[in-house]
């Protein structure tokens, strides 16, 4: 099995000022693209949350651009994750988990994210196309961040 990199990702829009140092259980903390605006993470260890920023776009047939904390991982793994929004303005800001083969735009990945207006998908890209498949059904979340 090809070794993924494991993130917590937000996915609102997105960056590429490769800023990367650990933050809280992740190793690496970067952003990934060209963003409008820079990301930042900050870590409260007292309750264990990450405020993630970033700005950028999220339109698929551009670059990756996101916020991106990670950890180098081979093999399998479990990923769990609560995700709320502060100030969910656009259907488009999303946040949510990602594997990824690596750090280079466009690289194979699978991940389940949170969208601004509540709906879950589940993304992934293919190994020839390249593009970001959604999942055939849309999955609704409640949205507790109103």
């Amino acid at each position: 099995m090809k070794p993924f990199l494991f993130p917590t990702v937000l996915c609102l829009s997105f960056m590429v000022f490769a800023q990367e140092n650990s933050t809280g259980i992740f190793q690496y903390n970067r952003d990934i693209g060209s963003p409008k605006i820079a990301g930042s993470v900050a870590y409260d260890h007292a309750s264990q949350t990450y405020t993630i920023e970033g700005a950028g776009n999220s339109d698929l047939e551009k670059p990756d651009a996101f916020r991106f904390l990670y950890n180098k991982l081979k093999g399998d793994f479990i990923a769990t994750a609560n995700f709320e929004f502060e100030n969910a303005q656009d259907m488009h800001q999303k946040m949510g988990w990602m594997a990824r083969a690596t750090v280079a735009d466009k690289a194979l990945m699978v991940g389940s994210f949170l969208y601004g207006d509540g709906h879950m998908t589940a993304e992934w890209t293919e190994p020839v196309e390249k593009e970001i498949q959604n999942s055939p059904e849309k999955i609704s979340a409640s949205k507790r961040y109103q």
